[in-house]
């Protein structure tokens, strides 16, 4: 990543923790508990998952709903369907080390004949 990406993602990130310190204290705890979650987890999308979960509970939250109804007793699953269908950096590093062993080992038979 160059110092532009790198420089924009800090920006971004800053941004939403902004914004995670304006929800209601249960609401806070609830997006730290899932932030810590996903860094654990790893979606190559992160900040944009977080986005998002930042845009619903900002509108439950004036709609001054309990957080639980919104993520249900399982916060896990919650962020985990947020997630859904997304690589993982773990997933990403496994393709792409089992694609450059491939090639390797391929390259090193093809000589060996």
């Amino acid at each position: 990543m160059n110092l532009k990406k790198t420089l924009a993602a800090k920006a971004q990130w800053l941004s939403l923790q902004k914004r995670s310190k304006q929800l209601p204290e249960n609401y806070h705890f609830v997006y730290k508990e899932i932030q810590k979650y996903l860094i654990k987890v790893a979606p190559i999308d992160l900040i944009d998952d977080l986005d998002e979960i930042l845009n619903i509970f900002e509108d439950a939250a004036s709609s001054n709903k309990d957080v639980l109804n919104i993520t249900g007793s399982d916060v896990a699953a919650f962020a985990d369907g947020i997630i859904t269908g997304q690589k993982t950096f773990l997933e990403d590093n496994q393709q792409s080390t089992s694609e450059t062993v491939g090639k390797s080992i391929n390259k090193h038979l093809k000589k060996s004949k």
